[in-house]
C-alpha cells in the first residue's frame, strides 16, 4: 500500500472509530499533533483519542478532497462532519503525515475549532 492509500485509510478508520485498523496503520511510537487540542504519543494515546471521540461525537463522516504525496510525506485536505452536544459541525481540516516503513509515524492536523467550541457552549 502506498502513502496515499495508507493516509486515506487511516483518516477513514479514525472517523469510523475503527481502532484496530487505525493502530495497524501507525508506528507504535506515532506522534499526533492536533492544533488547538493536544498531542498524543503511541498506540495507547491513539486508542484513548478514539475512545474519547466515541464518547463525545456521533454521526461522523469525512470527505477527502485531495491527497498529495512526496516520498514518505503526505498532505490531506478533508472535510469532517459530526454531531457534538446535539449540534451538527462541519470542520475543514488540513493534515500532514510522515511515514516510516510504510506506516504513519507523525500526524499533524490543522483546523479552526471555533465551531466545535460553540457547539460545546464556549
Amino acid at each position: 500500500m502506498g502513502a496515499a492509500e495508507v493516509v486515506r485509510e487511516l483518516v477513514e478508520a479514525v472517523v469510523r472509530l475503527d481502532e484496530q485498523t487505525a493502530l495497524s496503520l501507525c508506528t507504535p511510537d506515532v506522534h499526533i499533533h492536533i492544533e488547538g487540542f493536544d498531542e498524543f504519543e503511541g498506540h495507547e494515546d491513539l486508542a484513548h483519542l478514539l475512545r474519547f471521540q466515541a464518547e463525545v461525537l456521533s454521526d461522523a463522516s469525512v470527505r477527502i478532497h485531495h491527497v498529495l504525496v512526496d516520498g514518505d510525506t503526505a498532505a490531506v485536505e478533508r472535510t469532517e462532519q459530526f454531531t457534538i452536544s446535539g449540534e451538527r459541525v462541519t470542520l475543514a481540516v488540513g493534515s500532514f503525515f510522515h511515514l516510516r516503513g510504510g506506516l504513519v509515524a507523525e500526524w499533524y492536523d490543522y483546523h479552526d475549532l471555533r465551531d466545535v467550541a460553540r457547539a460545546l457552549g464556549h
